[in-house]
């Protein structure tokens, strides 16, 4: 419950910010690109938005292999943990159980 009001006031707060990026830099500036001969111009706040988005996607893309890396470590503890368990289980059934009381 307080982690999705959090992230409501997050989103919220980052959507704000945009607006008021949006508003308050309306001016174009001019982009020059290695490999293009002329440059380009955009307005400010859509060249901030373009290299947010960009951050996001990389840092996204970087954190790919760190998580399949730890996913198949989960993946190879739960194998274990389901032999363990199977091996409890077959040696349980091997001991004779206590005998049951009748009253």
């Amino acid at each position: 419950m307080i982690g999705r009001l959090l992230s409501a006031i997050l989103t919220f707060a980052v959507m704000a910010g945009a607006v008021l990026l949006a508003i308050g830099n309306p001016s174009m500036v001019a982009v020059s690109i290695w490999p293009f001969a002329e440059p380009f111009s955009l307005p400010l706040w859509l060249l901030v938005v373009v290299c947010f988005g960009s951050g996001l996607i990389l840092g996204g893309v970087a954190m790919l292999w760190p998580l399949a890396q730890l996913r198949m470590t989960i993946r190879g503890l739960r194998k274990s943990l389901n032999k363990l368990e199977k091996e409890k289980l077959d040696n349980a059934e091997d001991k004779p159980a206590l005998p049951h009381k009748s009253n």
